[in-house]
């Protein structure tokens, strides 16, 4: 794959979102093949630190179509993010 098919699939996948949720999508879209015929994306959708990825073997077209089946079934509008911090009480005994 060149560097332009990946970015207009990342593109493609960018105005899916946005049809699909309807909605304005402000994240980031990371495609890459790592090695021959396995694809990885990096879904960024408002944390950098914690993004939505996936990798598959095979072929492009239908890489695609696994990540669209992905995007539609996982309800990423609903999507909320929460820190914790780990709260230790010292004692003194």
């Amino acid at each position: 794959m060149t560097k332009e098919e990946l970015k207009k699939a990342e593109s493609d996948l960018k105005k899916f979102i946005e049809c699909f949720y309807e909605c304005k999508f402000t994240g980031k879209i990371k495609i890459e093949e790592i090695y021959e015929k396995t694809f990885y994306i990096r879904l960024i959708l408002n944390q950098d630190e914690r993004p939505l990825q996936m990798t598959y073997d095979g072929d492009f077209d239908k890489f695609i179509e696994f990540v669209k089946k992905e995007i539609g079934s996982r309800q990423l509008n609903k999507t909320e993010y929460y820190t914790g911090y780990k709260n230790e009480e010292r004692r003194n005994n």
